[in-house]
């Protein structure tokens, strides 16, 4: 997985969502919809509202990635990288 956090010539900070943090192998991930999973899992922490007045930072969004990672994309990863693995005979 890559870093969730990018921060544009302006200064202002982005997330990356999908493919531009977790990349898979076409071939035997291109169905895991991770883009799509994400977003939603973001658009959840998003309207949770427990946020008060703190900024969507560059620490929430490490946060919100981690957990996404923990309950979700490590799985389709590993999947990813066993299929990929030399098999033994």
């Amino acid at each position: 997985a890559g870093k969730p956090v990018g921060r544009r010539p302006s200064g202002k900070m982005v997330m990356a969502l999908g493919d531009r943090v977790i990349t898979y192998d076409p071939i035997t991930a291109h169905g895991a919809n991770s883009a799509s999973k994400m977003a939603q899992h973001v658009l959840q922490r998003i309207v949770q509202g427990d946020r008060d007045e703190q900024p969507f930072d560059a620490e929430w969004m490490t946060t919100v990635f981690e957990e996404y990672w923990e309950t979700d994309a490590q799985y389709a990863c590993a999947f990813t990288s066993a299929l990929l693995d030399p098999t033994t005979r």
